[in-house]
C-alpha cells in the first residue's frame, strides 16, 4: 500500500467560514433558469391535476420565460448532487455528464489553473492555493468553464469571469491549512444536462467511517509525476478509500516524522483518502471535493 500521499480536502469544517467571510453579494438572479424540468424542485400545479389518475405530485409544467435563455425554463430552487449519467465504478476517464459540477479554472495570463466545483448558479469552490497569488490582483483574468469534459471541444460549455475571490482568512499557505477559496461569477450559471451543481457536506457530520467509503475525485491534472501533461484532454477520475485519523497520521509520520505532520494535518477539518500506489489527487492536484459514491455526497 502507498503512503497517503495526499490529503482530500473537506468542505465541512471551513466552506461555512469562508462564505461567512465573503461581502455581500452585488445584485444578482433570484431564480434559475433549466433546460430539464426534472432538475426544478418548485411546486407547479398542472391543470389535469384533477384529472383521474393523474396525481399533482407527479406533475412539473413549467412555461419557458423570456428572463431565461431559448430552451431553458425559470424555477425558484434546483436540487443539486444528481448527475444525469451516473459514473463509471472504474479508474480512468469519466463517463461525460457524471460529474456536471465540476469547473475548468484558468487564466488568460496564467493558463491552467485547477479544477473546482459548482455550488450554485453563482459560486465556485476552489482550493486557496491554486488562487492566492492572485487574490490581490483583478480577477479580470480569470474564467470558469462549466461542462467541459474534453478540452478539445467547448460544445455546450459555459466559460464565465470571475469576478470576486474571497479566501478563508485563516488560510496557511506552508502548511495548506484552510486551503478553501471561492470564485464568485460574474454572470449566472444556467443549469442542464452536463452542468449542474454539487451538494455541500452536511456542517458537524464525519465522513471518516469503519466500514470502506471511496471517494470520487476528478480532475485534468498530471498523470505521473514527472510527466508535466496538466491539463489533459478528456477529465479523469479514481476512487480513492476514506481512511481513519489514526491510520493516516501513522502513514504521514512515517514519510514526514511526528512534528511536521502535526503541522500539515488539521483534524477534523479535512479527511485523508487513498494509500493507493498510482492513485491520488496530488499530480498537479486539482480541486477534488470529495463525494461519496452513490451517487454523491448529500
Amino acid at each position: 500500500m502507498g503512503t497517503f500521499g495526499c490529503i482530500v480536502w473537506s468542505l465541512v469544517y471551513f466552506l461555512d467560514t469562508t462564505m461567512s467571510q465573503a461581502p455581500p453579494a452585488s445584485a444578482s438572479r433570484s431564480f434559475h433558469c433549466v433546460n430539464d424540468v426534472s432538475l426544478c424542485k418548485d411546486v407547479v400545479i398542472d391543470p389535469r391535476a384533477g384529472e383521474a389518475n393523474t396525481p399533482s405530485t407527479q406533475l412539473k409544467v413549467l412555461t419557458p420565460q423570456t428572463d431565461c435563455p431559448a430552451g431553458f425554463f425559470k424555477c425558484n430552487s434546483v436540487v443539486c448532487g444528481v448527475p444525469s449519467v451516473q459514473p463509471s465504478p472504474a479508474n480512468g476517464y469519466v463517463t461525460a455528464n457524471s460529474a456536471p459540477w465540476q469547473a475548468y479554472i484558468a487564466s488568460d495570463t496564467y493558463g491552467y489553473i485547477g479544477g473546482g466545483v459548482l455550488v450554485n448558479q453563482y459560486n465556485v469552490v476552489t482550493a486557496a492555493h491554486k488562487v492566492s497569488n492572485i487574490t490581490n490582483k483583478p480577477p479580470v483574468s480569470i474564467k470558469v468553464s462549466l461542462g467541459m469534459y474534453t478540452t478539445a471541444s467547448t460544445q455546450n460549455v459555459q466559460v464565465v469571469q470571475v469576478s470576486q475571490i474571497w479566501q478563508n482568512s485563516g488560510y496557511n499557505a506552508q502548511y495548506l491549512k484552510n486551503d478553501v477559496a471561492i470564485l464568485r461569477l460574474a454572470t449566472p450559471i444556467n443549469f442542464s444536462a452536463n452542468i449542474r451543481p454539487i451538494c455541500l457536506p452536511t456542517a458537524g457530520k464525519s465522513y471518516v467511517t469503519d466500514s470502506t467509503t471511496n471517494c470520487l475525485v476528478t480532475g485534468w491534472g498530471q498523470t505521473n509525476f514527472n510527466v508535466i501533461d496538466a491539463p489533459t484532454r478528456t477529465l479523469k477520475q479514481a476512487y480513492v478509500p476514506i481512511v481513519s485519523n489514526d491510520k493516516c497520521t501513522a502513514s504521514y509520520t512515517q514519510v514526514l516524522g511526528a512534528a511536521y505532520t502535526a503541522a500539515y494535518l488539521d483534524f477534523p477539518g479535512e479527511l485523508c483518502a487513498g494509500g493507493q500506489a498510482q492513485i491520488d489527487a496530488c499530480t498537479m492536484a486539482d480541486l477534488h471535493w470529495f463525494v461519496e459514491t452513490v451517487p454523491v455526497l448529500r
